[in-house]
């Protein structure tokens, strides 16, 4: 059975968009615009911990450009958006959701899940994290 995990955030072109994107393609050793030298090894760190690459496609039309992907590393790709926040000095955050399939049924196979960035923080929540809190809260009734 094949597992995927789906993603697709779509952002104005703006700073922080082009350094996600140049992020991006300097993780996957792609041509384009080298993010700053302190990004660079930040990035450079993270390619040597971790061995699955983002896997998101790059789509830019009219004034955006769309993150996208059916096996994208959820990790590596919002350590690459924190990295980013930080090269540009964003001070908000950035949400995105994920969904989780599989190639057939299979209990458990779907889901997914949510994750919100900021230039300090990363904090993922799973729909089976939901799902065991309310058993939790079921259970004190």
């Amino acid at each position: 059975m094949d597992y995927f995990t789906h993603i697709c955030v779509g952002f104005v072109e703006n700073e922080l968009s082009r350094a996600i994107k140049n992020a991006v393609k300097f993780y996957e050793l792609e041509e384009g615009d080298a993010p700053p030298p302190r990004s660079r090894r930040l990035i450079e760190a993270l390619r040597q911990t971790e061995e699955i690459s983002p896997n998101v496609e790059i789509v830019e039309k009219d004034e955006y450009i769309y993150f996208e992907g059916d096996s994208v590393n959820v990790e590596v790709f919002s350590e690459l958006i924190k990295i980013a926040m930080k090269e540009v000095g964003e001070n908000g955050m950035i949400t995105f959701s994920y969904a989780l399939t599989a190639s057939r049924s299979h209990i458990e196979a779907f889901g997914g899940g949510a994750v919100k960035i900021t230039a300090k923080k990363i904090t993922d929540i799973s729909t089976s994290e939901i799902v065991q809190k309310w058993k939790r809260a079921a259970r004190k009734l």
